[in-house]
């Protein structure tokens, strides 16, 4: 079976590289790309074609959500875990909108961030209590 391939994006490096780590640890996964900001993420995107996409919200140049919009304008049926500390009910409403599947806060365990890409992974829409 391939590897699940996961596309993480965010603007803060250590941020990223850790991760990425906790992903590629896990048998069967695998980051296929990383991006420091939005636009970055849409091109990736296209280029790669991850199974999922980890976005931020807070990103320079273009901002999760807009990423999120036109990722999913490019491909519907992509998945997309927003990782981030936004806790914002218009936010969280507005990436709902656009087709978002997922959320997760940057706090959260390593463990609840596994258990979210694996319900996303069998194609199950995850979200933090929290929100």
């Amino acid at each position: 079976m391939p590897p699940f391939r996961v596309l993480v994006a965010d603007d803060h490096p250590v941020f990223r590289l850790g991760l990425s780590l906790v992903l590629a640890s896990h048998p069967g996964w695998s980051v296929c790309g990383e991006a420091s900001d939005g636009r970055a993420a849409i091109e990736k995107c296209r280029q790669l074609k991850p199974d999922l996409v980890m976005l931020d919200i807070g990103m320079p140049h273009l901002n999760g959500l807009d990423a999120a919009r036109q990722i999913l304008k490019d491909n519907p049926g992509q998945m997309i875990l927003i990782v981030t500390d936004v806790d914002r009910e218009d936010v969280v409403r507005d990436c709902l909108e656009a087709g978002v599947r997922g959320w997760v806060f940057k706090s959260d365990s390593t463990d609840d961030v596994r258990m979210s890409v694996e319900a996303m992974q069998r194609h199950k829409c995850i979200f933090s209590s929290r929100v």
